[in-house]
């Protein structure tokens, strides 16, 4: 029979009992700083925000995530390249007062900026007991490549046959880009659905104002062609006519003579499946709109509009509305107008005095629209910088673009350049001539950064 001794085995029992409550009371205090604590000296960071700042205007509704777990602070979404964070202030709270927080080590007073250019910090909470401490890292992500930065490149030297060629000018339809070349024989289409492979299409014979092409918007029939999204153009003598380019035998017809008395100008753009050009009737001197609807053409013989650009406009149409950004008056003034209309009869500048015009004024420019903007580029100009411009409002207001969104070398002073954007969002700078009045030939290319990133 064995016979155990009640005293010790109470005393081992007790042994047990202080090793496994110092063991806990150990755990306890090595997960203090990693746990949600709820206990009154709680140091753990429940929430980070920031103020609002001037110098980093979006830092104030960016989501700063708090890991308990591995103590970071940070953010998902990056701010923007511009924010600058020299002087910000954040809100740092706890889920019980701390007696005292430290940034990088230094007593901070949560009422004055920081400067947290460097992007990460180290916040230490210091609890009401006035000796617990937790250290936090934060790290502010903040984008390290401006999003609208603009990288340019010569894509390629002669990418179409320019022998014999004296201009070239372009337009979009259809998602493909068209080329138009004029020679002394008349000239060759060439086209492209990227903006990096080009096809001849065809010669033709008529002589064709390229710089007068435009687009129908319209789904028009006729006896001998249907066409969508049509592409016209003005012939290129004294007494004009209007062209209309066809896809099903690759030249140019006649769609509309010229009027007794009226000479057409230039082609304006299209409305409500109605194609409107600006005429001079030539015994006045007075200015008309002309209106096409597939089968007649009509002058508008009371309105007139002085002020129209009668040639040497950049032309748009976005969200089927037509726009003409400056351009040439009837008596050879350069124009910094920016008109457009809804209906092809009522025309208004919106470049008032009220709105913010710095482009001056300028004809010949390429136009191009991009990431929610209007981009206006080189030209002919009288008293203003004919670098990159772009206006977010439709072209009310207009704001010269950042040294990073410029053109490269004398790009950005040719004039008749024709620019396209691609559905990759890829734009294309094609001809244009420079100051001694020589043709380019090379094809560029511009990237936005923000096309690249994975987070749009």
């Amino acid at each position: 029979m064995q016979i155990h001794n009640k005293n010790t085995t109470m005393l081992k029992s007790k042994i047990k009992i202080l090793f496994a409550a110092a063991f806990a009371a150990i755990a306890l205090l090595a997960t203090s700083c990693k746990t949600e604590p709820s206990s009154w000296h709680s140091i753990q960071i429940s929430s980070v925000t920031f103020k609002s700042s001037d110098t980093a205007p979006d830092i104030s509704s960016t989501t700063f995530t708090v890991d308990t777990l591995n103590y970071l602070v940070y953010n998902s979404d990056s701010l923007l390249f511009s924010s600058k964070l020299t002087k910000v202030l954040p809100v740092v709270t706890c889920y019980s007062t701390p007696s005292q927080i430290l940034i990088n080590g230094t007593a901070w007073n949560q009422t004055d900026t920081l400067d947290l250019s460097a992007g990460t910090a180290t916040i230490t909470i210091i609890g009401s007991d006035n000796s617990t401490t937790c250290d936090y890292t934060l790290n502010i992500n903040k984008h390290k490549v401006d999003p609208d930065s603009i990288v340019w490149s010569k894509y390629s030297d002669n990418f179409i046959d320019f022998t014999g060629v004296s201009d070239i000018s372009g337009i979009t339809a259809n998602s493909t880009f068209y080329i138009f070349t004029k020679t002394t024989a008349g000239g060759s289409v060439y086209s492209s659905a990227n903006g990096s492979e080009w096809t001849k299409l065809a010669d033709y014979t008529t002589s064709i104002n390229t710089h007068s092409i435009n687009l129908y918007r319209t789904q028009l029939f006729t006896t001998t062609y249907s066409y969508n999204d049509a592409i016209v153009a003005l012939s290129d003598e004294d007494n004009p006519s209007l062209y209309i380019w066809s896809s099903e035998d690759n030249t140019w017809n006649l769609i509309a003579a010229q009027i007794e008395d009226y000479v057409f100008t230039d082609i304006l753009g299209s409305t409500n499946n109605e194609l409107t050009l600006i005429s001079k009737n030539s015994s006045t001197g007075l200015l008309h709109l002309v209106a096409y609807d597939g089968t007649d053409i009509s002058i508008n013989e009371t309105a007139t509009y002085e002020t129209l650009p009668v040639y040497g406009s950049a032309k748009l149409h976005h969200d089927n509305v037509p726009y003409l950004i400056g351009g040439y008056s009837a008596t050879s003034e350069l124009l910094g107008t920016v008109y457009s209309s809804e209906d092809g009869d009522y025309w208004t500048n919106i470049a008032t005095p009220k709105s913010s015009n710095p482009f001056g004024q300028r004809a010949y420019s390429a136009v191009f629209y991009l990431d929610g903007k209007i981009f206006l580029l080189g030209g002919q100009n009288a008293n203003s910088s004919l670098d990159l411009y772009y206006s977010q409002d439709n072209g009310f207001n207009w704001t010269a673009s950042s040294s990073n969104q410029k053109t490269f070398g004398d790009y950005a002073t040719l004039y008749k350049a024709t620019a396209f954007v691609s559905s990759d969002e890829n734009i294309w700078l094609a001809g244009g001539f420079d100051a001694n009045g020589s043709l380019n030939t090379s094809l560029w290319k511009g990237r936005i950064n923000k096309s690249d990133f994975l987070i749009r």
